[in-house]
């Protein structure tokens, strides 16, 4: 079972820290989709879906290029 996360972003530095945070705690690869944010563009929904149809994941998760993943391990609970 496989995981790909999707985001847009407009902040280098938070996207840098969402990427190494991923695969820091991940058990397993897992694939970042990610697509730049331009100020002003509220394609938000045409993005995700254009990012989706570009991953052949079992589960996708939608997350914001501001967060950080600190539990050891969270793909392997997401997939049980």
């Amino acid at each position: 079972m496989t995981i790909d996360l999707i985001t847009r972003t407009r902040y280098p530095k938070l996207c840098t820290r969402l990427v190494r945070s991923v695969h820091a705690t991940s058990d397993e690869s897992v694939k970042m989709l990610i697509e730049k944010d331009e100020i002003g563009d509220p394609r938000l929904v045409e993005s995700y879906a254009g990012m989706a149809s570009h991953s052949d994941a079992d589960i996708l998760g939608f997350v914001q290029d501001d967060i950080e993943f600190l539990d050891k391990g969270w793909d392997t609970k997401v997939k049980s």
